[in-house]
């Protein structure tokens, strides 16, 4: 015994269409299952319909590119990023070498860079130095300068050297010097050079 989808009237099982309503009662898309309601006891129904699983399957295949294109361009672009950053830190590394470079290979000129000047023998606590001060005529700021100077005995012999050095010699500053000297002999001194990077 089935039930008339449109008008919920009992029909044998098999008719093709309702005889109170005509309604089609061969249908391969909605299945009729009567159910009664306790309160009056008539028949209720429920249409369900018969869903495809392929547009399920469809949209979850188009999801899954989408994000698959999504997730490849955001790694792409960050590693674009972390490659040109690495290339600028290189770049800036290169050109603050050849700067550096540059500076050692021009030490030669260190006189028109750096100022020397009151230099002099000091004598304290039996022990002997070579004092003076440096100025940095340039505009930039080193991060280590060193002194180096040649040691003479009365003969007018080199007999020695000695140096001093210091971190963090900014533009414009001056630096107090204090080289020890080891020998004994020792009456002159000339200043070798002054290095700065």
């Amino acid at each position: 015994m089935s039930f008339c989808p449109k008008c919920g009237a009992q029909c044998r099982d098999d008719q093709n269409f309702c005889e109170k309503c005509g309604g089609n009662l061969v249908s391969s898309s909605i299945n009729v299952n009567p159910q009664v309601n306790s309160d009056s006891q008539s028949p209720l129904f429920q249409m369900e319909e018969k869903k495809s699983n392929v547009g399920k399957t469809v949209a979850i295949l188009v999801l899954t590119i989408v994000a698959i294109i999504l997730f490849t361009s955001v790694f792409m672009s960050i590693s674009e990023n972390s490659e040109a950053s690495a290339n600028a830190e290189a770049q800036a590394k290169l050109e603050a070498t050849a700067k550096s470079f540059e500076d050692l290979v021009n030490q030669d000129d260190w006189a028109t860079r750096f100022d020397v000047s009151n230099v002099k023998f000091v004598r304290e606590n039996y022990s002997l130095y070579i004092t003076g001060t440096i100025q940095n005529k340039t505009n930039r700021a080193f991060s280590y300068a060193q002194i180096e100077i040649s040691l003479f005995n009365a003969a007018g012999d080199r007999v020695g050297s000695t140096m001093d050095n210091l971190n963090n010699f900014s533009s414009g500053s001056k630096w107090k010097f204090k080289a020890v000297v080891f020998e004994d002999d020792v009456k002159t001194c000339q200043i070798e050079k002054v290095t700065a990077y």
